[in-house]
């Protein structure tokens, strides 16, 4: 009775799993070391976490270059299982409930087909297999947001309960633990909770939302406190800062590619190390730089994400799977370098495999500018239509969009990698907006 009742999920999550799973058995068949799967540092704290029981880079000097969130995940199930490809089989499994999720979210307002499409198409987006390929976070932080709008839609008015309170407050905990740069995320939680009811009840349950976030995240301001001197919580915000403050003074040059950092610059030193003391003076010198030509600034920022928003990574992440790699590197340099100068001597000479590049990546930019077309329209759809209790989530969804992608934006640009946690609900309202302009849609809330 049981698998009669959950056929669909069941279904989703089997066929979500074989296929990521296809991927990583075909890296184990071609021999690929795991270490070429690692990115961002958290394969080597993790390795360092289970050796020498201590958070750090090297293991020898204590880092807040990561938060401890990942690396830890990584490492309690390393010394569980003492195999890395085991943990990408887990990430397939979390991957796979993510898209069950969705699926369950989505059917508030389609039918089951089409919440099951939404949820395939999500899932099987190139990018989508990739990041789960790898030693990243997105597959757990994406899979922790999609669990939070379903306790919102499933609650409905009975989230300001204390029970609710504590997990939605160690959830959101939890994300920050990840991606310090989901610090500000919370607040887009308490818009979506506080509306509609305005009270002194609702004003004091957030209140306490915003200071069990607090509690759960002390022992590590405390850590930081105790071995740099700082409360912070991680240096990488402040290393995308000053990226990003680097690629502005690329752009206002003229210049293609990042400027090399001065020897004399203690910032490599900074990024290295982790070193939190070293934090203030270089988010002082990117503010300075950002602000000292704010509406150029501005202009800059609207061009990259008119640019970025839109981006594809679906050559970077097909090779990646068929042939292993790190999908840090998205593009084939030669080929995007060629169309967007225009070198039609170099466009025109184009190798077979280049011309294969540029067919998949002009394919992944048409399909999420369609994509972000739809979702607009189907976001405005469903606001618009939607009951009072199923809002907040729409509210939630539409906060999490925006706060990623522009901040994502601000974070060295890369904008792919901090859509993808936003992409499961961009794939939803595309399909309603898909359905509203084919006249095929009829609200469904259940």
């Amino acid at each position: 009775m049981l698998l009669k009742k959950y056929k669909v999920e069941i279904i989703i999550f089997f066929i979500v799993f074989t296929v990521y799973s296809f991927f990583t058995l075909l890296k184990i068949t071609n021999g690929l070391p795991p270490e070429n799967l690692a990115a961002d540092q958290y394969f080597q704290i993790a390795e360092n976490i289970v050796n020498s029981r201590f958070f750090s880079l090297d293991g020898l000097s204590p880092t807040a270059l990561r938060m401890p969130g990942y690396p830890l995940f990584l490492a309690v199930f390393f010394k569980l299982f003492q195999n890395w490809w085991v943990i990408l089989f887990l990430q397939h499994l979390i991957s796979a409930m993510s898209a069950v999720l969705l699926y369950i979210i989505a059917k508030r307002w389609a039918r089951p087909a089409w919440a099951a499409t939404v949820s395939f198409i999500w899932a099987f987006e190139p990018y989508s297999i990739d990041i789960s390929s790898q030693f990243l976070t997105e597959t757990i932080y994406t899979f922790i947001l999609l669990a939070f709008i379903f306790i919102f839609l499933k609650y409905g008015d009975n989230l300001f309960e204390k029970k609710i309170i504590v997990m939605l407050s160690f959830m959101s905990a939890m994300l920050i633990y990840i991606k310090p740069i989901s610090l500000f995320l919370p607040i887009v939680f308490a818009v979506a909770l506080l509306y509609p009811k305005l009270t002194k009840k609702s004003l004091t349950r957030i209140a306490c939302f915003f200071i069990l976030i607090f509690i759960f995240l002390f022992p590590w301001l405390l850590r930081n406190y105790l071995v740099f001197g700082s409360w912070q919580l991680s240096s990488d915000n402040a290393s995308s800062l000053y990226i990003t403050s680097l690629l502005f003074q690329a752009d206002k040059q003229g210049l293609k590619h990042l400027p090399e950092i001065p020897k004399t610059d203690e910032f490599p030193k900074f990024i290295e190390s982790g070193n939190l003391s070293k934090t203030t003076p270089e988010i002082k010198k990117a503010s300075q730089i950002i602000l000292s030509e704010p509406f150029s600034f501005a202009k800059f920022y609207i061009k990259n994400l008119s640019i970025g928003v839109t981006g594809s990574s679906w050559w970077g992440s097909t090779r990646n799977l068929l042939k292993g790699s790190s999908g840090q590197v998205n593009y084939h340099k030669e080929v995007v370098s060629a169309v967007f100068d225009f070198d039609k001597n170099k466009i025109f000479n184009f190798s077979p495999k280049e011309i294969g590049a540029l067919i998949v990546m002009a394919s992944g930019i048409l399909f999420w500018s369609l994509i972000l077309i739809l979702a607009i329209i189907g976001a405005i759809f469903l606001f618009k239509n939607a009951s009072s209790q199923t809002k907040p989530a729409l509210i939630l969804m539409i906060g999490i969009i925006l706060y990623l992608i522009l901040i994502g934006n601000l974070a060295a640009g890369d904008i792919i990698r901090y859509r993808f946690p936003a992409s499961p609900f961009i794939v939803l309202f595309a399909a309603k907006g898909l359905l509203f302009i084919a006249k095929k849609d009829k609200i469904k809330i259940i």
